[in-house]
């Protein structure tokens, strides 16, 4: 009888593992998938220097008011995505339609206007 509770709790462990895990994934790409800021419809011309960090590129496109999602939200997923060492210097143009994904993407690509 033991034996069917311990399976049963780890039954139950593993299910909430994956719900929560499942979650996560599933708030992420909700992120990912949002454009920078829905009502900024200008663009704008973002020049990332070879050296500078990646939450100065942040600051820069929350001061042109491109950036409606949280930094620390943006920041998070891209520390897991491993953006920050794989962002490319160059002058960007920006408007606030790109996804953040896309975004993510354009800056490791090094394509420049």
């Amino acid at each position: 009888m033991k034996m069917k509770w311990r399976k049963f709790i780890l039954f139950l462990m593993l299910l909430f593992i994956g719900l929560i895990g499942g979650s996560f994934w599933w708030y992420v790409q909700k992120i990912l998938n949002q454009p920078l800021n829905p009502k900024f419809d200008a663009v704008i011309e973002l020049e990332i220097e070879h050296g500078e960090s990646f939450s100065n590129v942040l600051l820069k496109l929350k001061q042109s008011n491109l950036l409606s999602i949280p930094m620390w939200k943006v920041q998070f997923i891209a520390r897991l995505n491993k953006i920050p060492e794989r962002m490319k210097a160059g002058q960007y143009d920006i408007d606030g339609q790109i996804t953040l994904s896309d975004f993510f993407k354009l800056i490791q690509t090094g394509k420049v206007k």
